[in-house]
Order: C-alpha cells, then sequence, then structure tokens
C-alpha cells in the first residue's frame, strides 16, 4: 500500500484586489483559514496593461509572504491569478517577473475556472444542492449544482471594478444559472459583509464562516453606508478598514443578486477557491 506525504505548502491567491495567503498540508489544515491578506489592488489604474504602481504593490505584498513562508518551512508555494492578471496584456510579463523574483510559477485561471474552484471549497462540509455567489474585486462567479457544480459562470465585474467604473449591472448578470438549495457567499466583499453582520473586527476564520446576511439587513446598512463619509465607512469595516472604498460597490453587486434570485438569506463561507486550489493541486479534487 503506497503513502502520500503532503508537506506544508503555501498557497496565494492574486487577486484583482487582494492578495491572500494560506497554509496547509491537508484539509485538517483549512481551519486556521487566512494567514494573511493585503488589499494590493492589482487592477487598480488597469487599463489594457497592469498599471506600475499596481504591479509593485503586489511585489512588495508577495515579499512580505515570502518572508512568511521562510519562517514557517512551508515546502511548495502554489499561486494563482484571477480576472486583473489574465485581462493584462502584460499580465505574462508581470508572472515572469515573480517567477524571477521568487522561483514561483504562477497559474492564470479562467473565470469558469475560478467558478468551480470556489464551489469545490464552498462546498466542503455541505452535501445538499447549493448556489455559490463569489464576488471578487474584478468578476463575479456564479455556479449551481450538488457536490460539484452543474453551471458555472463568470461575470466581468467585481467590487473594485465596478466602483472605479460603474455599469448598469441588469446589462452584465444576464442568463444566471439557475438557483439550487441555499445560497451560499465567498469573496472579499461577503467576507467584510459578514464580518460586519456578526461585529468581527479581528479575522478568524470561526467567527466568520456561518454568518447570515440576511436580504432586509442588507438593505439597511446599503442605505447606511449612502450616508457615511470614506473615514466612517473605514470603521464600519473595522476588520479590513482598507476595503471602504469599495464596500457600496460590493454590497449594490450582492443585493442587485439577492433580488434576482429573490433570496430572503445568504450564508457566508470561509471557504472557497483556495481551498478549491489545494484541493485540485492534491488531486481530491
Amino acid at each position: 500500500m503506497a503513502f502520500f506525504i503532503i508537506m506544508t505548502q503555501a498557497f496565494i491567491d492574486m487577486g484583482t484586489n487582494t492578495i491572500k495567503l494560506q497554509f496547509a498540508s491537508g484539509e485538517e489544515d483549512f481551519s486556521e483559514g487566512l494567514a494573511m491578506s493585503k488589499a494590493a489592488r492589482l487592477g487598480e489604474g488597469a487599463d489594457t496593461n497592469l498599471h506600475p504602481d499596481s504591479m509593485q504593490r503586489a511585489m512588495e505584498a508577495l515579499e512580505i509572504y515570502n518572508e512568511e513562508i521562510k519562517r514557517r518551512g512551508a515546502d511548495t508555494v502554489r499561486l494563482y491569478a484571477t480576472a486583473a492578471t489574465r485581462e493584462a496584456e502584460n499580465g505574462r510579463d508581470f508572472l515572469d517577473r515573480i517567477a524571477e523574483r521568487f522561483g514561483w510559477q504562477c497559474q492564470v485561471l479562467s473565470g469558469e475556472e475560478e467558478a468551480r474552484l470556489g464551489f469545490t471549497g464552498a462546498g466542503l462540509g455541505i452535501s445538499s444542492k447549493l448556489t455559490l455567489v463569489d464576488i471578487g474585486g474584478g468578476s463575479t462567479e456564479i455556479s449551481s449544482g450538488e457536490r460539484t457544480p452543474d453551471v458555472s459562470k463568470s461575470f466581468p465585474v467585481g467590487a473594485l471594478k465596478q466602483t472605479k467604473e460603474p455599469r448598469d449591472l441588469s446589462k452584465i448578470f444576464i442568463d444566471l444559472p439557475e438557483k439550487k438549495g441555499e445560497l451560499v457567499g465567498i469573496g472579499g466583499t461577503l467576507r467584510m459583509l459578514a464580518a460586519i453582520r456578526n461585529g468581527v473586527t479581528e479575522y478568524k476564520r470561526k467567527d466568520l464562516h456561518g454568518a447570515v446576511i440576511e436580504r432586509q439587513w442588507l438593505r439597511e446598512l446599503q442605505e447606511q453606508v449612502k450616508t457615511l463619509s470614506l473615514e466612517g465607512k473605514r470603521e464600519l469595516c473595522a476588520m479590513e478598514p482598507e476595503r471602504a472604498d469599495i464596500l457600496e460597490a460590493g454590497i449594490e453587486i450582492l443585493s442587485h443578486l439577492m433580488d434576482i434570485y429573490e433570496a430572503p438569506r445568504l450564508t457566508y463561507s470561509d471557504y472557497g477557491m483556495i481551498e478549491g486550489f489545494a484541493l485540485r493541486s492534491w488531486g481530491r479534487a
């Protein structure tokens, strides 16, 4: 009988708004959640190319992560990138810079891969059907199914992108996957809303996972946020104050989707794409 031992590995999610670091050697390690999270705003200022300032912020975040990876003795680093990098003409050049500096090879995920991996991770421990909403910085993924998604779709708008270039959401979110089972949400916008809903000011997975976002509560929060200054929003977003300026757009997207699905509530999962990516890396998904 062959035995496979997975040493501690580092997983880095390089998103449009946030770069996240997590460690795991198996599913039992997922309970720790994020080790680090930094709003590097990789997609900020992008046209057809990633902006030099955004790339520099991302590199600075990765430098900090590299030190933590060394400190914790992870033997492998697995890095993936999402909307900002895949849409940029200079995305591959940027990844070459990362490989040259750190020796890390990065996988660029398609929108459909984002949706599928997010579904796989968020669905851990859920045996019933679910519809997953993943609101990122540059895109939103929606998928539905049971254990594995039957349908996965990516839409080209996220909290950061909607903040910088507001668009008519009714013209973007068309032909959505049919709602199946419970509505579950992942991603930075949902993490922040879960923190506000549960009064969490310091990230701990156990305090956020399973938070319920009621539609009525979200409506009330949406109206409250409209009246707040940026400083007021930062106080509201005490766990991640750097998200304050994109909070309103994130709420707008979620509200729009909950209206379409006529969903009275959504449950936040603090498990998601990193866990799905890890499971796939280990050949378990």
